[in-house]
């Protein structure tokens, strides 16, 4: 049986990092590329590339996404049960930019599907969930959402992926 004796360690205290150092190393995990939508009370579609999406638990089927509290789309997911967080496709790198740039009309010319919830669903993403919206979470400069997914949707294509700044392709 092993021992556990407690730990004497004196109180960690950070340094602070600075942002663009804290920005640096996280530019250095390769991560897919997704589409956070969300309709708002009047039943109009909205959506911002995000650069946080994580699965969290298979039972019940729970993901988490992130965004900025000073986002303007913020209220839409604050005012909507339901979201739908879409898996780009390497093809879609476009449409990646558009989301994030574009201050409105983002669904101008883009081919989407209401889905079961109502979330916008983008044509050619390699996977679609729609999730009920279960809770959220202030954490610093961001919101985290959780979202029990309630549906989801695949087709065939390789991932988006963006690393160190920059859109990467699988081999």
């Amino acid at each position: 049986m092993l021992s556990r004796a407690p730990i004497n360690e004196p109180p960690f205290r950070a340094a602070a990092v600075a942002p663009e150092t804290f920005r640096e190393a996280c530019a250095q995990l390769a991560s897919g590329v997704s589409i956070a939508t969300v309709r708002d009370t009047a039943g109009n579609a909205h959506g911002m590339t995000i650069s946080t999406f994580t699965p969290v638990s298979l039972d019940p089927p729970l993901v988490l996404i992130c965004v900025d509290s000073r986002c303007a789309l913020l209220p839409h997911f604050r005012g909507s049960s339901s979201f739908a967080v879409n898996l780009l496709e390497e093809s879609q790198a476009e449409l990646s930019v558009a989301f994030s740039v574009k201050p409105e009309h983002r669904f101008e010319g883009v081919e989407w599907t209401g889905g079961i919830t109502g979330a916008p669903l983008i044509t050619g993403a390699i996977a679609s969930l729609e999730c009920r919206r279960t809770s959220m979470q202030e954490a610093g400069d961001h919101w985290v959402i959780f979202g029990e997914v309630v549906n989801t949707r695949t087709a065939p294509g390789r991932p988006l992926v963006y690393f160190e700044r920059g859109y990467r392709f699988l081999k």
